[in-house]
């Protein structure tokens, strides 16, 4: 219940525009935590919060990119 909550949580600061949030849901998606994996989502997320100027997302990736 209280992993749902937090979440649920992420995904609602992510949605909202939080660029560390974007990030941390991006990586849940990619190694399949919490939810299934999706990479797709997880590139979404991950290029949102790289756009909102998020480092570890630009290099995060760069490294899928290469």
């Amino acid at each position: 219940m209280v992993k749902k909550l937090i979440f649920e949580d992420l995904v609602a600061r992510a949605d909202a525009g939080d660029a560390y949030a974007q990030y941390e849901l991006a990586l849940c998606y990619f190694h399949g935590k919490e939810v299934p994996e999706n990479k797709c989502r997880a590139i979404n997320y991950m290029v949102k919060s790289a756009e909102e100027g998020y480092v570890s997302a630009m290099q995060f990736l760069s490294k899928i990119y290469l």
